[in-house]
């Protein structure tokens, strides 16, 4: 619904990552070039606004990589509903 956010499944980083530290995000969601949808990347302790539907960030580096991450969306005031769709999420931690 407009105005509304939704977030994805929590996703859980693997064993290896647990007590290591976050160095740089990628992501890629697929959206309707319309789409008038904004949206975060989470982590327990920050959000970073997805300027685009794809991307790569380091501005979650230092957090806990053990963490999970997630994904948050909302769409625009009076927009349409819009499927999101083939979510990847790479991230890279030392």
């Amino acid at each position: 619904m407009p105005g509304r956010e939704r977030a994805s499944v929590p996703l859980q980083p693997p064993d290896l990552a647990r007590e290591r530290r976050l160095a740089e995000v990628r992501w890629r969601f697929s959206l309707a070039p319309s789409a008038q949808v904004r949206a975060w990347l989470c982590h327990p302790q920050r959000c970073i606004e997805l300027p685009h539907n794809w991307g790569r960030s380091d501005a979650l580096t230092g957090l806990d990589a053990g963490q999970p991450l997630w994904f948050r969306f909302r769409l625009a005031p009076r927009a349409e509903p819009q499927p999101v769709g083939a979510i990847e999420l790479i991230v890279e931690y030392r």
